[in-house]
């Protein structure tokens, strides 16, 4: 996942580069709606002892942002985050085996700050927080005994948490028109993940690296 963070930044300081400053700041827009695709990385994180593997790895989500910038170089923005489902097959073994499929869904929202260095650049900057909803459920749920030899399923269960987040990203304006602005992103997401919670039965990671094209709809 780092290598990922990495390879994100030099790409985007590339496409900085290449973008110029050749966009006033008197420029910026007074108010956007910007939406994107992303890709989220999930890692892994620590997990109960008996259950394994860990739920880790890659879905596809969007964000919708709204801002509004009160100087040149700052402004504040509201966004919602949704995953699609990350999934994976676990086993809990004890004195009965149970496999299942292990199902993390995250659903983010956010108060951010965006900043933009002076000068014309087209690098910029968020930083932010909010909550973050997360559906967890068990699937095809299987139990298996040895000592008698027998086979039984179970019914499938869901549960869900509101927990902080917090996040930070870095991006690239590119404008394509005077109102509309392709942005290319990449940023690491938080979220609490308590101990004795699904999050750690499942072995879910705290953090996420999440990369994003977004087009940004000025005012």
């Amino acid at each position: 996942m780092r290598q990922l963070w990495r390879y994100g930044v030099v790409v985007l300081v590339g496409l900085c580069a290449g973008a110029g400053v050749c966009a006033a700041q008197s420029s910026l827009p007074v108010a956007y709606v910007q939406v994107s695709p992303t890709l989220s990385v999930h890692a892994e994180g620590e997990q109960y002892h008996r259950a394994s593997p860990a739920l880790k790895g890659t879905t596809l989500g969007a964000v919708v942002a709204v801002g509004a910038r009160f100087t040149p170089e700052l402004g504040v923005e509201g966004a919602l985050t949704a995953d699609r489902t990350l999934s994976g097959r676990q086993s809990d073994i004890y004195s009965v085996s149970t496999d299942y499929t292990a199902e993390s869904r995250d659903l983010a929202i956010d108060v951010n700050l965006r900043f933009r260095p002076r000068g014309g650049s087209h690098l910029e900057f968020t930083a932010g927080g909010g909550w973050a909803y997360t559906r967890f459920a068990r699937r095809d749920v299987v139990f298996t005994t040895s000592f008698p030899p027998s086979t039984t399923r179970g019914v499938d269960t869901e549960t869900s948490t509101w927990e902080p987040t917090l996040n930070g990203a870095m991006a690239v304006a590119i404008p394509l028109s005077p109102r509309v602005e392709l942005v290319p992103s990449v940023g690491v997401r938080w979220i609490r993940r308590p101990f004795d919670s699904e999050a750690w039965y499942f072995g879910l990671g705290r953090y996420t690296v999440q990369a994003g094209f977004a087009l940004r709809f000025r005012s």
